[in-house]
Parts: structure tokens; sequence; C-alpha cells
């Protein structure tokens, strides 16, 4: 039996109409709502789908939690222990900081006291000097 011939060399060369009593915008509304549809279908499918993984998720996560509970709460427990075992801690080192941070304080006061009586004479005199100066420019710039 001799092998059939594929549709496109049946045809080669030769010009084939097909007559058909559906309009070109009826098939083209016909693939758009089969498109449609098919779109709609799988877009239900991935849904579903993720349903039902965010179910077995959940499922997961409460077994997981009901076994992890007791570990979770030794583990809040235990950091809230060691919170309250730091607070005295803490506050006891800032009492032992105060008198540092207050000497440092006055140490920083007294050396501002110091540079400005070092600087003052300098001031004084560069304010004597400027006002000097604007005597002279204003004299110079007056009319007589």
């Amino acid at each position: 039996m001799p092998d059939k011939p594929v549709m496109n060399e049946l045809y080669k060369g030769k010009h084939v109409t097909i007559e058909s009593s559906v309009s070109k915008e009826d098939v083209e509304k016909a693939v758009k709502e089969a498109a449609r549809k098919a779109s709609e279908e799988t877009l239900d499918q991935a849904s579903e789908m993720l349903k039902e993984a965010g179910k077995k998720a959940l499922d997961s996560a409460k077994e997981l939690a009901e076994e992890s509970k007791p570990a979770i709460k030794e583990t809040v427990k235990n950091v809230r222990q060691a919170v309250k075992d730091t607070i005295p801690v803490v506050k006891q080192e800032l009492e032992e900081a105060r008198p540092v941070v207050e000497e440092a304080g006055k140490d920083t006061v007294a050396s501002v006291k110091k540079i400005m009586e070092a600087v003052k004479p300098v001031i004084n005199e560069a304010v004597t000097e400027t006002r000097d100066f604007v005597k002279e420019v204003i004299e110079e710039t007056t009319p007589e």
C-alpha cells in the first residue's frame, strides 16, 4: 500500500477555496470565546490547586505548631526571665555611670569657660579693630 501523501504535498501548487456559511466574525468570536473559557477553566484549576495546597500547608503548620508549642513556650519563658534578670544589671550600670557622666559634664563646662576666657581678649581686640575700621571708612566716604 503506498504511503498517503502529506496534505501540503497533495495540494502543493493548487489553489483551494473553502466556502462556509459561517462568517469570519463568527469564527473569530467563537475562537475568542473558546480562549476565554479555556482561560477561565485554567484559572479555576489553578485556584483550586492553590486552595488545596493552602489547606495542606495550614494542616501541616497546625501540626508543627502543636508539636512545637512546648518548646516555644519554654523559649518565651526563658527570654522573659533573661530580660527580667538584665533590667537590674542595666540599672546598676547606669547608676555607676551617672557620676562619671556628671563629672565629664562639669569638666566640659569648665573647659569651655577656660577657652572663652582665653579667647575673650582676642575677640575684644578684633571687635575694636573692626569698629575703628568701619569709622574710618565712614569718615572717608562721608562728604564734608
